[in-house]
């Protein structure tokens, strides 16, 4: 979703990238940081959405994970939980 004012950056937490658009931080969070270990806790995964699911439930970092890594909308707390910080903590 691209915001009205076209200042509105958005940041991935785990680098600099910088894009106006938050789907695009989801497409680089794909890209780059997803290489078998959690950027997070740095745990070894064979899928790292279920591993984000479940810490996610307790953990607002692993929430924003979540919502990341997922590619399309779920219903549940969760990825609730992690789009709400999404807008609040990766906008610039």
């Amino acid at each position: 979703m691209k915001f009205l004012d076209s200042q509105v950056e958005f940041k991935c937490p785990f680098c600099d990238y910088r894009s106006e658009y938050l789907r695009s931080i989801k497409v680089h969070v794909h890209r780059t940081h997803m290489d078998g270990r959690c950027p997070i806790c740095g745990r070894k995964l064979k899928i790292l959405s279920k591993h984000a699911y479940e810490l996610g439930k307790t953990d607002d970092r692993h929430a924003l994970l979540y919502y990341l890594v997922t590619d399309k909308y779920v219903d549940n707390e969760v990825y609730r939980r992690g789009e709400r910080l999404a807008y609040e903590m990766l906008r610039c």
